[in-house]
């Protein structure tokens, strides 16, 4: 899923997916990606796909000490959604792993990723990568 909400810095996310699709070019693999962007949309997608690999590519952030990943909202702009409704999102959801890339992450704390990462990895998933 890419989220490039209209009110933070604008991403190159289709290079990402065009790396993504090279990666995965003529391996025995479903793959399925968002057109919304959105924390609602992820969640249906999860609940329809059974991903064993759920790739976030958007902007992260600290805010109050608790890492956010940007969704957007359906107008577009940013959906700052808590590392810990991520958490409770996937804990039971069959992901083994979350790969978080948030090309904007440093200009926030060093702790923005971690804290997402982190918080995932405490929810039964096996691997978080940010």
């Amino acid at each position: 899923m890419a989220c490039s909400p209209s009110d933070q810095p604008t991403l190159d996310y289709e290079r990402e997916e065009e790396a993504l699709f090279r990666a995965i070019y003529d391996q025995d693999v479903a793959f399925d990606s968002c057109d919304l962007g959105t924390f609602e949309e992820l969640k249906e997608k999860v609940s329809e796909f059974k991903p064993h690999v759920v790739h976030l590519t958007g902007h992260g952030a600290v805010l109050d000490g608790q890492g956010r990943f940007a969704f957007e909202k359906e107008d577009g702009i940013a959906d700052l959604v808590p590392s810990e409704d991520l958490r409770l999102f996937l804990a039971g959801s069959g992901v083994q792993c979350v790969f978080v890339s948030g090309c904007q992450s440093g200009k926030a704390p060093l702790q923005a990723l971690s804290g997402i990462c982190q918080s995932l990895v405490g929810a039964e998933v096996p691997l978080a990568v940010g």
